[in-house]
């Protein structure tokens, strides 16, 4: 079976499958182990053992107890197999195993037997030491899985370890020690108190093994990498790490134990170890060892020995419970004797006491000077406060930061402070213990108790030491930063003290004060320009001294330091500016710009000392100006600076030979490069060739001078070499930033940096160049604690670089990159400035430089300059390399590639790691640069050396060619070295497996990890080789796990999507498991990087559960890596399985990490991953996660418990108030979090483990139930997280909807709970929420707050009230809604919070139905209460642009309200008393908007400051137009609608006289500031302005359908009629404007948009209404705006836009009708016009509305204009309507929705004819309705429309007998119909009825046929009256039972006629049939005899075109 199959076996499979394939298993392991060791298959057995485990998960009981002993025999084989592995993977797999199956209860049976065998073993002297090292590590797993069998084989276990290790030689079998040692200390931690019989004899035995002298050469060869160590060193760790379970559990009250804790302290602090991991480890057992001491002693008592330790306090399970076959005789002996003990004595409390700890080490620390000592005694401080408890800290806060800063406070006792280098290292040292060991671990109250400690510091700053004040000053800094603006509790007192100090007489208080107050600001700022201003009122008093004409020294003096440190104080705010939101003024940055220019103008040359502060001063200010602002302000500033800078370079034109000359040149010219070196970064368009003429002209002469100055002098003082290095610094940084050309003495330049570099120190930029991933795998290890120690201790105690204050970044201010030596700063710069201009040389002036570097090399005697030298000049090349692969630049000839290559390979094969790191970079960058061919030789010539033996070739050699061959392949990537890919893999691979040196061994790793990574799909071809490589070193001795796991992680990268098709996946399982177990957090890093791969490319063969359950335990490390790599992996795993449940300590452990947690991508990645948790949970457990964020952000000072209470009842509460569900909704959540543990408790074997971590978290929390208060920034997220509730179940109405989900509608009591955790159940929660923080003290918090709540208007907007039917039930909270609104229009208010303020009160209003008049008028009252004195609004402590924000939001707010009462009446009513009076000043103010609107808009920036705005600044134009565009669409719409209300649009003006009474003159003149026409104008032009761009350049892509709509929708408003009695002026007007406005209209219809074209009708329709259209010219225009889209669309089908179009289009024509109704000739011109678009329409459909419209157009045509229409053209139009619908009467295939329209215009035609109409239009109109009446293919309902237009017709022209020729006209055609229509009756039957259609057909002709009788004449009269009545009495059914729908009218219709005309009734009723009589007679008798009353003919319901058009009404 393949390992992909053993990896993935079927989860879901049955237990028989798993059994049958485990019985698999065990005969290919038995038939391994029978073969022995002879073939060496122990990675084949390894193979099996990997994936036996979780088979053995899926047993039963039975099928497990059935193979367990069989399988116990078969591994304790293997164990003994395992000789020339020593693996721990090996014996790892197999311990677990033997464990598992111990614990169950046949392995329980047989465990003494199987332990006892094991170590019968270990005492075998024919076991090797390889066997016994896998023994013992397989029983230390064992012992630590199983607590009852370490207690019992305790003493044994001890008596064979102290016998087995002393049996070996003192320097030999140190694998076997370390695996003892491990195994003894697993013992004492898993037998806890019971172990205590042993541990003075096991301390005595660690005293006596410890190896105390140095090893010999090639131990120490064997600890070259950092994450591999060597025997020794394991073997010393081990031994280290026992002491801690021993001090934890001994018996301190036992006499024999009396100083034992002194005696082990005692022991640590004498180690004296050189290996960086066990200086380490010592420290961190020294602090680990007070901190248990601490809680020992203070939890002892004479009685009770047995007190936990914290540390340990899970270990201390009860034993009794295991059911084991094992005596216990040894367990009671041992306790018993303890007892025994316990009353011998009582042990006084020694180190009860937090101070009694820091004496203990502050001591030492006090009496040693060596660095070594102090870091390590750091790093003991730092790992005891890790391991206190965080109360106790907290408690003690005060007297720890006391004891830590009497280590910096110079006196006799303190020897570590003896020279300025023990000062810095002490000073970096506490630096290190406050931050890492106190900063970061405290909780907010913790930080502010330790900040009100270091302020009281500052406060008396003068009692203390400079060292001490600025310690404090940094930390300070620091503080501020981690606790942001919500923690910080007194910022007026800090601020004051910061600003105070900044006048110090100490520059690097000066400099740290100015530091922190940059911090306050940028975490506080609002209070920026406050401190602004402050410093600025202090330079300018100072000024105002310095210009006093005596002024004694220690004044000058004290006015200096003043003066620099107010400057700083300046230049450090102006750095906040950028990233703070408000701003300052601009105003006020202008005074900084002219008191900077005043400190550099005019120098006085006679006070140097002066003059040097004053211009320190001036640029100091003006390099923070250049860095922070635009430029457009430095380019108004540049003439001005050009003069400064000037000036500074020729301040002496004299050589400095002096001291005082050269610290007065240095100085001036530092000071002015800093500005200069600032402009040119951060303004290059202000660069052109006269400024960089100038520039140069300054940097030459410098040049000159400075390599003419004297060396560095012993006799100068230490601030002149300063001033000189700072000036070297400043001038190769400038040099830099210089255009390479742009300057010239290139010769003198590079040889100044040579020899800068030559001759400095060692440069601190290697770790920012070398490759990270080298670092955590080979030496040096640049991420150590040590490491940062030590760049901390190259930090000077002080430093003259003004610049500091000014970093881009406020942590870069406190950074070692910018904070380090001088020196070491020249040395960077040089390097980089050096390959600046190494690459512009050519290539023999490259060859010198390199030759000449050789030879200064070469020529140097002392070994350590030596090597810094070669350090350096590798660094040059590194760079220079660097620089040539990043802008493919390459050599030009082989001379230099040899000569670098040459340099090169003398460093790579070093044992030097730093030397061989930086050299085999180079080596591979060179090849990127070079290409193929330069690759290919090298390759070859390493492949030739690794091919050489081993013995022959130094191993320094074999691992820098594999290292090279590393860098080569990660530089010139995977594409280019396809062709080199397998020679590189094969040497790698050889190299991987050497034996005689483990550093070839790991740098060949390494590098195999290396070109794995970078080759992409090219590896795939090598996976399987390299797996097998992996297999078998991890069964090896000593194994890589690191490399390892990295080289899994690779492949599995490599493959990607194919690995689940490979057979190296099972492999790659097992090998991550091996090391996820591992005790090195880095290693188990590693796994969990696996398993984020194995999610993307093979998830199915990922264990869900276990994983999360393995990846939630690692959030507990302390490591910062692993906390990372398992919150991504976690989140990871949730996005692509989705199947998380709600587990609260879960989510409660997240937000714990966002508050403890300091670095940001933790941070980040800790709110993705509750993001993601949110989205996957929230939707189905909404109520959860509001409940668990309500405790966060509600969290305060009371316990959690009652937390919690108010926390639940709030909700029932919220739930009582709303709808009595509290109970309901209590026990659902209940419910709920049960279900939720339940369903996440750990598997059987993993319980126990899991109840430890839970004990641990339990008495985490019960450690600050009381105090502990979450920081402000969580509650802000917290908020964030209900918003995003919020979100995610927004597209599920269920949860904003209370009516379906009200409780009365579940029918079960399941489903009302599950209905209560919907989002609106916890509406009054979310209130609530949102009402606290949006009145919170944190102004970060308020406006997440307002956000919040309108988000909750959002999402209930329209949630109906099911308890009052019409209300919203946002309405029962209008009170706390508006309550939460109000803060943020307080006075004091932040300008933000009010603009967001505005939005939500509008959005509420918009979304209510029902209104709390009293909140909302209070809240309308508070914004109106600004608006009389808007324009003097102003904000003086931020930026002009939020002056501008707020009136904008409030002038925007007021247009919305004002919109909104337009429309709603109940809010009329009740905003419309605090609206009203304020119309006439917000129509200025709303006038105002819009000119300046148009000024940002349409103006140059050059013509604002004319203009003089009110309501934007010109200094802040660019910010704020932004805000001008989101107001300007309600204001403009807010004002169109006021200019139709003449009362408040002429109120106050001139031309309405009656509203200026009682105005008060200033009032007069604000209300008439423009007149109603100019006003117009305005709104009229700015209503066309979004039209412009596409009026320019008409194409589609400038068509912006919504702006233009929305300008469409202002012209009509402007042109609506006005409202109630007001009037409407347009006289203004000009036809002209008219006309261009026509013509706009004419260009904007021919975009086809509906939308568009109907807004258009309706502003002709409001123009044309309000009489304005005064000529024929705009006439003619009108109707072709009209007309245009006609043409646009096309003839389709019903529903198409033309026709809606058409709809609204005659209505418009209409009134252009009426408009022309006197003009005779225009009518007539136009009339075939309007005719065409009537038949346009009614032949385009059946529309009923389009169908009425035209109608009506038509009849208002014929019946307006009868006299005027010519005969001509009506008969033309009638002929032509005759002829359309005889063409369609023909056609058989013709739809009646072509006709209908037509039909019915022919009634309008023909009863509105002027005269007679022609035969042949008479002849063809009978045929028109004989055809269609009598056709087939028509429909009923087709006939009913023609039968209804025809009665119609008769109806009509019946009652207009005055008009002969209509009447003669109508009589042909009724004559001619007659018979058709008879022949159209359907008469009912006894046995048949009629159909609906047929009944309304007959209804219609027999309507027409009485009307009939009217037109015969009277001779003919009575025969006809006879056919109608013969036809009439048809329809009578006088014998029926049911009579049918005709009998009664058509028998009433008889009778009328029987009674209108008698005599000729008679005469026609006695020529008709006597049947017919008889049946006549019978129905009158009848309906005699019944009585029934009169009745009417009614036509039944049926679908029919609906007409809005009555015709009988309109025919006249």
């Amino acid at each position: 079976m393949s390992n992909q199959e053993q990896a993935n076996i079927n989860t879901t499979g049955t237990t028989s499958e798993s059994f049958q394939y485990l019985e698999t298993q065990f005969s290919q392991l038995q038939k391994a182990v029978n073969v022995g060791i002879k073939n060496n298959n122990n990675s084949n057995k390894f193979d099996y053992l990997s994936v036996i485990g979780s088979t053995i998960d899926k047993l039963s009981r039975i099928e497990l107890d059935s193979i367990t002993l069989k399988w116990l025999t078969l591994l304790v084989n293997c164990l003994t197999q395992s000789a020339g592995t020593g693996s721990q993977a090996y014996s790892s797999v197999i311990g677990q195993l033997i464990s598992k199956l111990l614990d169950q209860p046949i392995g329980q049976k047989s465990s003494s037997t199987i332990l006892k065998n094991l170590i019968t073993q270990l005492q075998s002297k024919q076991t090797t030491i390889a066997i016994k090292c896998t023994i013992m590590d397989s029983l230390t797993i064992i012992f630590r899985n199983n607590k009852t069998l370490s207690i019992v084989f305790l003493s044994e276990m001890f008596v064979q370890i102290q016998k087995q290790i002393k049996a070996l030689a003192a320097n030999d079998g140190y694998p076997f020690k370390a695996s003892s040692m491990r195994c003894l200390c697993t013992l004492i931690e898993a037998s806890g108190y019971s172990s205590c019989t042993i541990l003075l004899d096991c301390f005595k035995f660690i005293k006596s093994i410890y190896p105390t002298t140095q090893p010999n050469q090639n131990i120490i060869a064997l600890t070259s990498q950092p994450m591999l160590l060597s025997p020794l060193v394991e073997f010393k760790l081990e031994t280290l790490s026992t002491l801690l379970p021993i001090l934890t559990y001994y018996n301190q009250t036992d006499v024999k134990f009396e100083s034992f804790d002194d005696k082990i302290l005692l022991f640590l602090s004498k180690l004296d170890e050189d290996n960086l991991k066990l200086k380490t480890r010592i420290s961190e057992i020294i602090g680990n060892s007070l901190s248990i001491l601490y809680y020992k002693d203070r939890e002892s008592s004479s009685s009770t020995p047995n007190i936990l330790s914290p540390i340990v306090t899970s270990q201390n399970q009860s034993t009794s419970s295991q059911s084991t076959t094992i005596t216990t005789g040894s367990t009671n002996s041992s306790v018993t004797t303890t007892t025994t003990t316990t009353n011998q004595s009582v042990k006084p409390k020694k180190w009860n006491t937090i101070e009694t700890l820091m004496n203990y080490l502050s001591t030492q620390f006090l009496q040693n000077q060596k660095k070594e000592v102090k870091m390590n005694l750091a790093l003991s401080f730092i790992q005891l406060f890790s391991h206190l408890k965080l109360k106790d800290i907290e408690k003690s806060i005060d007297l720890i930061l006391t004891i830590l800063f009497r280590l910096l406070q110079v006196s006799g006792q303190n020897r570590s402070l003896l020279t300025p280098s023990d000062q810095i290292q002490s000073r970096s040292a506490v630096s290190m213990i406050i931050r890492l060991g106190l900063g970061e671990r405290l909780s907010e109250q913790g930080q502010q108790q330790m900040l009100k400690h270091l302020g009281n510091i500052l406060i008396q700053c003068e009692q203390y030491s400079e060292i001490i004040v600025n310690t404090a000053l940094s930390e300070v800094t620091q503080l501020i930063n981690e606790l942001g603006e919500g923690g910080i509790t007194n910022p007026e007192d800090l601020s004051n003290q910061l600003i105070q100090m900044l006048s110090s007489n100490s520059q690097s208080i000066r400099q740290h004060s100015a530091i922190a107050l940059r911090s306050l600001a940028t975490n506080l700022p609002k209070f920026t320009s406050q401190y602004l201003t402050e410093c600025l009122q202090n330079l300018n008093q100072l000024l105002a001294e310095i210009d006093k004409i005596a002024v004694q020294p220690d004044i000058q003096k004290r006015i200096m330091s003043s003066l620099k440190g107010y400057s700083q104080g300046c230049a450090a705010l102006i750095a906040t500016i950028k990233k703070t939101e408000l701003g300052v003024p601009v105003q006020l940055l202008n005074q900084i710009t002219k008191i900077s220019s005043t400190l550099l103008q005019n120098p006085d040359q006679i006070n140097a000392a002066l003059t040097l502060a004053r211009l320190e001063s001036g640029w100091i200010i003006m390099n923070s100006l250049l860095k922070f602002m635009s430029d457009t302000f430095v380019e108004s500033q540049l003439n001005d600076l050009m003069s400064f800078w000037k000036s500074s370079f020729n301040i002496t034109n004299v050589h400095p030979t002096s001291e005082r000359d050269i610290a007065i040149f240095a100085r001036t010219r530092a000071d002015a490069m800093v500005s200069l070196h600032s402009f040119i970064v951060y303004h290059p368009k202000l660069l052109n060739s006269k400024v960089l003429s100038q520039i140069n002209s300054f940097m030459s002469s410098t040049l000159k001078t400075v390599t003419e100055l004297p060396a560095m002098s012993s006799t100068f003082q230490s601030s002149t070499n300063e001033l000189t290095q700072l000036l070297e610094y400043n001038l190769l940084r400038l040099f830099q930033q210089l255009p390479i050309g742009s300057h010239s003495g290139h010769s003198s330049l590079l040889t100044m940096v040579t020899s800068l570099i030559l001759d400095g120190p060692t440069n601190s930029m290697i770790k920012s160049l070398l490759t990270k991933d080298d670092e955590e795998t080979l030496l040096p290890d640049l991420s150590s604690f040590y490491y940062q120690l030590e760049q901390e201790f190259q930090i000077p105690l002080s430093t003259l670089d003004s610049s500091l204050v000014s970093c881009l970044n406020l942590q870069d201010c406190l950074s070692h990159r910018y904070q380090q030596n001088l020196d070491l700063l020249v040395v960077n710069h040089a390097i980089e400035l050096f390959g600046y201009l190494f690459i512009s040389q050519p290539d023999r002036h490259r060859i010198q430089l390199i030759d000449h570097i050789s030879n200064q090399i070469r020529d140097c005697t002392n070994n350590q300059q030596k090597t810094t030298m070669i350090v350096n000049s590798l660094t040059c090349l590194l760079v220079i390399l660097k620089s040539m692969s990043l802008n493919n630049h390459r050599f030009q000839k082989s001379d230099i590639i040899q000569c670098v290559q040459r340099f090169l390979q003398k460093y790579f094969q070093e044992t030097n790691p730093l030397l061989r790191r930086l050299s085999s970079e180079c080596l591979g960058l060179l090849c990127r640069v070079e290409g193929d061919m330069h690759t290919q030789t090298l390759i070859q010539s390493l492949n030739e050396i690794t091919k050489k033996p081993p013995k022959e070739v130094n191993s320094s050699v074999r691992a820098g060619c594999a290292f090279v061959l590393g860098c080569i392949q990660r530089s010139i990537g995977g594409m280019m070295s396809t062709d080199y890919l397998p020679t590189i893999l094969s040497i790698l691979h050889n190299l991987a497996k050497d034996t005689l040196s483990q550093d070839v061994s790991t740098y060949a790793l390494h590098s195999l990890y290396v070109t794995i990574q970078t080759s992409g799909f090219t590896f795939n071809d090598f996976a399987a080789p390299t797996m097998a490589l992996v297999q078998s070193l991890l069964v090896s001795e000593n194994p890589p796990y690191q490399l390892l796991g990295r080289i899994v992680n690779s492949i599995v990268v490599a493959l990607g999507p194919e690995l689940e098709s490979k057979d190296i996946l099972g492999r790659c399982l097992s090998t991550s498991m091996v090391i996820q177990n591992s005790s090195d957090p880095q290693i188990r890093v590693e796994a969990i990087y696996f398993y984020q791969k194995l999610i993307i490319f093979a998830p199915n063969a990922i264990r869900d559960q276990e994983l999360i359950l393995y990846l939630i335990t690692q959030l507990h490390s302390q490591y910062l890596s692993l906390r990372i790599a398992s919150v991504t992996c976690l989140r990871q795993l949730i996005q692509k399985r989705s199947s998380f449940e709600m587990n609260i300590q879960l989510f409660e452990k997240l937000f714990m990490m966002i508050d403890t947690e300091r670095d940001q991508k933790i941070q980040k990645e800790l709110k993705l991953l509750i993001f993601t948790l949110i989205d996957t949970i929230a939707p189905s457990n909404p109520s959860s996660w509001l409940n668990l964020s309500m405790s966060i952000i509600l969290s305060s000072k009371s316990t959690d418990s009652k937390l919690n209470q108010s926390s639940v009842t709030t909700t029932a509460t919220a739930s009582s108030n709303t709808h009595s569900l509290n109970s309901s909704t209590s026990t659902t959540n209940t419910t709920k979090h049960t279900t939720s543990k339940d369903a996440q408790s750990p598997p059987e074997d993993e319980e126990e483990e899991e109840e430890e971590m839970s004990k641990k978290v339990v008495i985490e929390k019960s450690d600050s139930p009381v105090e502990y208060v979450h920081r402000w920034f969580t509650k802000v997220f917290a908020l964030e997280c209900v918003r995003k509730v919020i979100q995610v179940v927004r597209n599920k109405p269920e949860h904003f909807n209370l009516v379906v989900n009200h409780p009365h509608n579940s029918s079960t009591t399941a489903q009302q709970h599950i209905r209560l955790d919907y989002l609106v159940y916890q509406l009054h929660d979310l209130i609530s929420i949102s009402y606290k923080a949006a009145i919170s003290q944190i102004d970060s918090m308020r406006p997440v707050g307002i956000l919040l709540l309108k988000d909750i208007l959002d999402g209930f907007a329209k949630t109906q009230d099911p308890d009052y039917e019409g209300h919203l039930l946002l309405e029962l909270y209008q009170a706390q809604i508006m309550s939460a609104l109000r803060p943020a229009f307080a006075p004091g208010a932040l300008p933000t919070q009010l603009s967001i303020g505005c939005s939500v009160f509008v959005s509420f209003l918009e979304s209510s139905l029902h209104y709390d008049s009293v909140a909302i008028k209070k809240i309308c009252t508070l914004l109106a209460a600004s608006i009389k004195d808007l324009r003097e609004l102003n904000f003086p402590n931020y930026n002009e642009k939020t002056t501008t924000l707020v009136q904008l939001s409030i002038l925007k707010a007021f247009a919305q309200l004002y919109l909104l009462i337009q429309k709603n009446k109940s809010l009329n009513e009740i905003l419309s008393p605090v609206i009203s009076p304020l119309l006439k000043y917000l129509r200025v103010h709303w006038i105002q908007f819009l000119k300046e609107y148009s000024l940002l808009i349409l103006y140059s920036s050059q013509v604002y400051t004319m203009c003089k705005p009110i309501f934007f600044s010109p200094l802040t134009y660019q910010d704020s137009i932004d805000y001008f565009k989101d107001s300007y669409p309600p204001i403009l719409k807010a004002l169109s609608y006021l200019l139709n209300q003449t009362t408040y649009w002429l109120e106050g003006r001139k031309e309405g006289d009656e509203y200026r009474m009682g105005l008060s003159v200033v009032e007069k003149e604000f209300l008439n500031e423009t007149t109603p026409n100019d006003d117009f104008n305005i709104i009229l032009g700015l209503s066309l302005l979004s039209m412009e761009k596409y009026l320019e350049d008409p194409l589609e892509l400038n068509f912006n359908v919504d702006s233009i709509a929305f300008s469409l929708k202002i012209l009509l408003l402007l042109f609506q009629p006005p409202l109630g009695d007001n009037q409407k002026s347009m006289d203004h007007i000009s036809s002209e404007k008219f006309q261009d406005l026509f013509q706009i209209l004419l260009r904007i219809i021919n975009f086809n948009s509906l939308k568009i074209h109907n807004l258009i009708l309706n502003i002709l329709n409001n123009i044309i209404n309000l009489n304005l259209i005064k000529n024929n010219q705009i006439f003619n225009l009108i109707l072709t705006i009209v007309l245009k889209p006609i043409n646009i669309f096309k003839r389709e089908e019903e529903g198409d836009e033309s026709v809606d179009y058409l709809v609204s289009m005659y209505p418009l024509l209409i009134n252009i009708l009426k408009l022309i109704e006197s003009e005779t000739e225009i009518f007539i011109r136009y009339l075939p016009l309007f005719l065409s678009i009537v038949f346009q329409g009614l032949n385009r459909s059946n529309n009923s509305n389009l169908i009425t419209n035209a109608i009506q157009m038509s009849n208002f045509i014929f019946k307006n204009f009868k006299s005027t229409i010519p005969i001509g053209t009506f008969n033309l139009t009638i002929t032509t309507l005759v002829n359309q619908l005889l063409i369609d009467s023909s056609n058989s295939s013709s739809s009646s929705n072509q006709k209908n329209g037509l039909v019915l215009l022919l009634s309008i035609l023909i009863l509105n004819s002027p005269s007679s109409l022609e035969l042949k239009i008479l002849q063809d109109l009978i045929l028109v309705f004989k055809n269609n009446l009598s056709s087939t293919n028509l429909s009923n309902k087709d006939k009913i429309l023609y039968l209804q237009v025809l009665r119609n017709i008769v109806n009509s022209s019946s009652q207009q007998q005055n008009q002969p020729y209509l009447f003669n006209f109508v009589s042909s055609l009724v004559q001619e119909l007659f018979t058709t229509l008879l022949s159209l009756l359907k008469y009912p039957t006894s046995s048949n009825s009629l159909q609906l259609d047929e009944i309304d057909m007959n209804n219609e002709i027999i309507k027409i046929i009485v009307q009939s009788n009217n037109f015969s004449s009277e001779n003919h009269k009575t025969q006809l009256l006879m056919i109608i009545i013969q036809s009439l009495i048809l329809f009578l059914q006088p014998n029926s039972n049911s009579n049918s729908v005709f009998h009664g009218p058509v028998l009433q219709i008889l009778l009328n006629f029987a009674q209108i005309n008698a005599t000729q009734f008679k005469e026609a009723l006695s020529q008709i049939p006597v049947d017919l009589k008889m049946i006549l007679e019978h129905s009158i008798r009848q309906s005699i005899q019944n009585q029934q009353t009169k009745v009417e003919l009614k036509t039944p319901s049926k679908p029919q075109i609906q007409l809005t058009f009555d015709f009988s009404k309109n025919i006249n």
